[in-house]
């Protein structure tokens, strides 16, 4: 998602600016339901993020606050962690490390 759209900043003077400056932004938004990701196997970092992104572009034209799309996306990308590796862990369990 680049920061531009988001109205947050759109040249980079450092490497990892915009990010930052996409965080910063999160830290200000209001949290709502996370953005829709789909999983398409068990434990696997296959997914498939079009309806997260359909979502995102038709806020960002709709005129949502670019804070508040930050945030839903930060929490977004957190679920979806959470969820790969309780998939993983469940996948795994009595498996031992591998």
């Amino acid at each position: 998602m680049p920061c531009g759209d988001l109205r947050i900043g759109v040249e980079s003077s450092y490497e990892g600016e915009s990010a930052m400056l996409l965080e910063a932004a999160a830290q200000e938004g209001k949290a709502r339901e996370p953005y829709p990701i789909d999983w398409t196997r068990k434990c696997s970092l296959d997914m498939d993020t079009r309806a997260m992104l359909r979502k995102i572009s038709n806020e960002i034209e709709s005129g949502t606050d670019p804070k508040n799309v930050a945030r839903c996306f930060h929490d977004s990308v957190a679920l979806m962690i959470i969820r790969f590796v309780a998939s993983c862990a469940k996948e795994r369990r009595g498996q031992g490390l591998s």
